[in-house]
């Protein structure tokens, strides 16, 4: 059977839609499972601190730390607006944009933290299938 070059990009162009459909499935399936609550519940027992303590103007390393786990997850996987977590860990939508900024860029260059991050993310992925 032979494809002409318009079906070709034809097909490309559903495969590409079918895996966009997929992504934002498995994206509403972990919104509708896990919560910011559950998320910053979790980080705090890793670092062992406490929400109040998370949500305190402070920048000691392992505070600002667990605080860049639960953003990015939140922003990444839950899709949570900038507002909705600065509202939950009392900081505003630009101190967490800066946050997810700085951690991603440190992500690139430090891989025991991109190794935490990642063990922190599928940890709580895998609890989500569980």
């Amino acid at each position: 059977m032979i494809i002409t070059e318009a079906q070709h990009l034809e097909l490309k162009f559903l495969k590409n839609q079918l895996a966009t459909l997929i992504i934002n499935i498995e994206a509403n399936d972990i919104q509708e499972v896990m919560t910011i609550e559950q998320v910053t519940e979790y980080a705090c027992d890793i670092f062992d601190f406490t929400l109040e303590q998370l949500r305190e103007k402070n920048r000691k390393k392992d505070i600002v730390l667990c605080r860049r786990f639960i953003i990015l997850f939140c922003r990444e996987e839950l899709k949570l607006s900038y507002n909705a977590i600065g509202d939950y860990l009392n900081f505003n939508h630009a101190n967490i944009m800066h946050h997810r900024t700085k951690f991603k860029e440190e992500l690139v260059y430090y891989i025991k933290v991109e190794e935490r991050y990642k063990h922190f993310k599928n940890t709580l992925l895998c609890n989500l299938k569980n």
